[in-house]
């Protein structure tokens, strides 16, 4: 998994200081953007800073939608999944390379639930305006899946719902090359986590989810929508 200068921890807790930002009604500063708008190759990770995980090639291919569910529950030591889809459908996003993430998930019609959460924890004006973000999004049937009850409940709680959507975002562009072929390797995220990725098999994969398209490039960054509800690992 070969991540150009992709941003460590301290680019990532710059981020959620800017997520923080947002929640408090604020913006983010001009010492929060990131060093280039040119993509993640010309960000610098901070001095001292840990560098990207790069394994070594595996034999692994592209990445396919998946048509497979699972029960898969969360994984206290390296994150999991809070729920898993039961065979549904997905419609692939129709890329929007002009529009902004936020703008592309709206367009497509299968994500009311994540952009309704990321709503209610002001987290969609950072996600549209921030640039070289990527998101890993799950569906409206990966929200779904969740145990009866537990979606609403997190959306009464807002800063447990924030965690768990900024597991979800890296503050750097990862392009399926960048993965496909690969060893699984951790990345950091905005919750100041590491999302493991892994694309040394047939179907990409963000800990336990499965990519459901590989890549959707948008304004500001690249879409990965996923099966499954990534909840983040225990401290």
């Amino acid at each position: 998994m070969r991540f150009e200068r992709l941003l460590a921890g301290a680019a990532a807790a710059a981020l959620m200081a800017g997520s923080a930002l947002a929640q408090s009604g604020g913006s983010m500063s001009g010492s929060m953007q990131p060093n280039s708008p040119n993509g993640a190759g010309s960000m610098q990770s901070p001095a001292g800073a840990a560098q990207p995980y790069a394994p070594p090639p595996t034999t692994g291919g592209m990445a396919q939608p998946s048509d497979t569910g699972g029960n898969m529950t969360g994984d206290a030591t390296s994150g999991g999944s809070m729920g898993a889809m039961s065979g549904a459908s997905f419609t692939p996003i129709r890329p929007m390379p002009a529009s902004n993430i936020i703008a592309t998930l709206t367009a497509s019609g299968e994500f009311t639930k994540l952009l309704a959460a990321l709503k209610d924890t002001n987290l969609t004006d950072l996600i549209a305006t921030h640039p070289n973000l990527t998101l890993f999004a799950p569906t409206d049937a990966a929200f779904a899946a969740l145990p009866p009850g537990q979606l609403d409940m997190l959306m009464k709680s807002p800063p447990q719902l924030q965690a768990i959507l900024t597991y979800h975002l890296v503050a750097a562009t990862i392009k399926p090359t960048d993965v496909m072929g690969h060893a699984a390797g951790k990345v950091p995220t905005a919750a100041k986590k590491s999302i493991t990725l892994d694309g040394s098999g047939p179907t990409l994969k963000a800990d336990t989810a499965s990519v459901l398209q590989p890549g959707v490039t948008a304004s500001n960054g690249i879409i990965y929508p996923i099966d499954k509800v990534l909840t983040p690992p225990a401290v």
